[in-house]
C-alpha cells in the first residue's frame, strides 16, 4: 500500500493545479483513520520535503467513496489525486475529470511501480 501511495503522490505531481493553501489535493479514506493518518502524513511531508511540493489531504469515510467521486465530478471539483479501492475502477472508470495512469505513464513505467495484480484490472 505504502508504495501505491507513494505512486500516487508522483503522479499529484504530475496532474498538480494551482490551489491557494496547496499545490496538491489528495483524498483517502486512510487520513481520516486513526491507525492510518500518521502514515499518510508521514508520507505527506516527506513527499514535500522531497518535492517542496504542499499536499492537502482530504479524508472521507470509506463507504462514501463512490459517491464521493461521483458527486465531486458532478460539481467539478475532484481532487488532484485519489484513494479508491481496485474493486470500484469499473464504477468509476467513465468519470469526467479521471485521468488514466495509461496516459501519463507508459506500460514499462506502470509495470515498474504497480503490482501485475493491479495492473490486470485495466
Amino acid at each position: 500500500m505504502k508504495k501505491t501511495l507513494r505512486n500516487a503522490a508522483a503522479a499529484a505531481a504530475i496532474m498538480a493545479g494551482g490551489m491557494a493553501q496547496a499545490d496538491v489535493t489528495f483524498m483517502n479514506w486512510v487520513y481520516t483513520e486513526e491507525t492510518g493518518r500518521e502514515i499518510i502524513q508521514s508520507m505527506i511531508d516527506s513527499f514535500g520535503d522531497a518535492t517542496g511540493i504542499t499536499v492537502q489531504p482530504q479524508g472521507y469515510a470509506w463507504g462514501e467513496m463512490t459517491r464521493n467521486y461521483i458527486l465531486r465530478s458532478r460539481s467539478n471539483n475532484l481532487p488532484d489525486v485519489g484513494q479508491v479501492q481496485g474493486r470500484l475502477l469499473p464504477i468509476l472508470k467513465d468519470l469526467p475529470g479521471l485521468v488514466d495512469f495509461n496516459v501519463l505513464y507508459s506500460r514499462d513505467e506502470l509495470e515498474a511501480r504497480f503490482a501485475p495484480a493491479l495492473l490486470a484490472m485495466g
